[in-house]
């Protein structure tokens, strides 16, 4: 089976940064424990990319920082144990929250 169709929750985030348009699609993989982040902006932009677990300690910290275009950022959760996860996804526009659980 395709990755993308293997247990996956797809979330789309359609976000607004200071007059451009930029989007930022979210995929899990439960089996195997990896979030990908797929960012796509028509000019650069930073993302600040932080992921927490229950009790609220960062488990994983991590950016985007690219030209205009698509940008993939996999995230391997793997190591961690079974629950909730909140990624959260902030540059000086905008904070986006998502929760994916393992």
């Amino acid at each position: 089976m395709k990755r993308a169709v293997l247990a996956a929750i797809i979330m789309l985030i359609s976000i607004c940064s200071k007059g451009q348009s930029a989007d930022i699609d979210v995929y899990s993989d439960k089996q195997k424990k990896i979030v990908t982040i797929v960012y796509s902006s028509p000019s650069k932009m930073f993302l600040d990319i932080k992921v927490f677990n229950e009790i609220g300690e960062t488990v994983y910290t991590g950016q985007i920082n690219e030209e205009k275009g698509k940008c993939v950022k996999i995230i391997d959760l793997g190591q961690n144990s079974k629950g909730t996860y909140t990624i959260r996804m902030k540059n000086d526009s905008f904070t986006k929250l998502r929760s994916v659980d393992f």
